[in-house]
């Protein structure tokens, strides 16, 4: 999702697609592909095209960018400092929670209602 989210100016979504070299390298990602080019979007199938083309024509092109992206990656997972984690911090947590919980609908706040891990 971080790649994603990267690519498209912090946006994310379902479904998501993340292509990679075979070493697990991101190559491009992005959110839903419409099955067919429509709504100003590419379909699955030319993403693909498009992909297998400069896989096998800039390849060179292709491992620049999964390098750049793996650095930008990897930096986003660097801690940013000491964090104090302390009965209050839990408490304060568990009201959010709370509070942001649908009771009629089951998860949290309105649609959609994907995972969020991070909370």
């Amino acid at each position: 999702m971080a790649v994603t989210q990267g690519m498209s100016g912090g946006r994310g979504g379902w479904p998501m697609s993340v292509f990679l070299f075979p070493d697990r390298r991101p190559i491009t990602a992005g959110t839903y592909f419409p099955p067919e080019d429509r709504w100003g979007r590419p379909g699955f199938k030319t993403v693909l095209r498009q992909i297998a083309e400069v896989w096998k024509t800039r390849r060179p092109e292709l491992e620049e960018q999964a390098q750049a992206i793996t650095e930008w990656l990897n930096a986003q997972g660097k801690p940013l400092g000491k964090a104090e984690l302390g009965i209050a911090t839990l408490v304060e947590n568990a009201a959010e929670h709370a509070r942001r919980f649908d009771h009629k609908h089951g998860g949290f706040e309105s649609a959609p209602k994907f995972p969020t891990p991070t909370a």
